[in-house]
């Protein structure tokens, strides 16, 4: 079974559930493609991600608009002289449904359809409510395959694509709320051709090393956090939250491992606030031993997500399911999808979103904890994430339900 992915053009280090999904489909023989993909040197060098280069097909950058435009009508010609009927029948659908959108990302695709045609595609698939999506259907018609979309949020797509989701033939999204909400915005769509299915982690990887932490005067309280340094991860209520625990002289130290367009202002909020002494912000790790140390020395794992100015979310972070199989205490809120799971105050604390004074008395509530009731949360929540998160229990329902899609075994 052979199958084209579209998803983000830009991939992180701490972009996971990419990565656990190209091993899912990977252990269970699925050969895949990833079109459009941009790869920085130094993710390439990342562990996980260099076996799979082969798998990718790379943008191509024209610093110049007519080397774009010159690349693109050549483009235009080869398809259509390779793939005549294919190419007529595309831009008749788009003239008889026209939208810029439509258009647009069909000369885009026209870039890599040799190089997909060579891959024999069984089925096309997209992440994200975005261009990809408009991607995945253009090519899914080009070729006569059926095609789907994975959903990570409920945010609308910038145009009406009702006659794109009509023509889906699958809808897996991460989060039963997702599937609730995106039933209701489009009823027409058959509840049989949706799926609520999160990839998951490696809860082998991810388990306990020691309960090493104490809680005496020659050991601070560490507060972690691991995510992309952009707005829907709250980090900077986060630091809010550090500077009202710094005022009210509790002894702590705080770590922020990540990356992202907010690392400056973090860093000089920090600065501005004197909290150098408390806060320590760390580059982006890729899963290794040392990030599994780091994530096993905190005392607690703080991710006050919340919903940004384009009203963007997270669902159920691979972070703070890290955090739960290590069975640490997680303070989050409930714009993440884990509420669907986790009760408060037995598997994990939710706070209130963008309220940095509810989050610094969770804090104080997990140092004043006795150590037996941290453990008992702790090992609840990662009980949790073994019976419903586990990165090869959930890829085997994941290729089980692509594979019907194809009648491929």
């Amino acid at each position: 079974m052979n199958v084209v992915i579209f998803t983000l053009y830009k991939q992180h280090p701490i972009s996971t559930w990419t990565l656990n999904e190209l091993d899912i489909l990977s252990k269970y023989k699925i050969k895949f493609l990833l079109p459009y993909v941009t790869v920085s040197k130094s993710i390439k060098k990342q562990k996980g991600w260099e076996k799979y280069g082969s798998n990718f097909i790379y943008v191509r950058r024209c610093h110049l608009l007519v080397s774009e435009i010159i690349y693109l009508f050549i483009c235009q010609i080869k398809t259509l002289l390779k793939y005549p009927s294919r190419y007529i029948a595309v831009l008749l659908f788009i003239f008889s449904h026209f939208h810029w959108e439509y258009l647009l990302n069909f000369l885009k695709l026209t870039t890599v359809v040799q190089r997909i045609e060579r891959f024999h595609p069984d089925l096309f698939y997209s992440h994200f409510h975005n261009n990809t999506y408009i991607l995945a259907f253009l090519a899914a018609k080009f070729f006569r395959r059926k095609f789907g979309l994975v959903l990570h949020t409920t945010k609308p797509y910038k145009f009406d694509v009702s006659y794109v989701h009509s023509q889906a033939s699958f809808i897996i999204t991460k989060s039963e709320f997702v599937r609730q909400d995106y039933q209701k915005r489009f009823p027409y769509i058959l509840p049989q051709k949706s799926i609520t299915l999160s990839w998951g982690i490696d809860t082998q990887f991810f388990r306990p090393i020691t309960f090493s932490n104490k809680f005496n005067n020659n050991y601070p309280f560490i507060m972690l956090s691991v995510s992309r340094f952009v707005e829907t991860k709250g980090l900077v209520y986060l630091l809010k939250t550090c500077r009202l625990l710094t005022e009210e002289k509790v002894t702590y130290k705080c770590i922020l491992i990540g990356d992202g367009p907010l690392k400056a202002m973090l860093n000089n909020y920090v600065n501005e606030n004197k909290l150098s002494d408390h806060v320590k912000i760390l580059p982006a790790l890729t899963h290794s031993a040392k990030f599994k140390k780091i994530l096993d020395s905190a005392n607690v794992f703080v991710l006050p997500s919340v919903i940004d100015a384009c009203g963007e979310y997270d669902l159920i972070t691979n972070a703070v399911l890290e955090a739960m199989a290590m069975e640490k205490v997680v303070i989050t809120t409930k714009v993440t999808g884990v509420y669907e799971v986790a009760k408060d105050g037995e598997s994990i604390i939710f706070c209130r979103d963008k309220y940095p004074k509810d989050l610094a008395e969770k804090i104080k509530i997990v140092m004043d904890m006795p150590e037996e009731k941290r453990r008992n949360i702790g090992r609840k929540a990662r009980q949790i994430v073994v019976e419903k998160f586990d990165k090869w229990k959930q890829g085997e329902k994941f290729v089980s339900f692509l594979r019907s899609q194809t009648h491929c075994q």
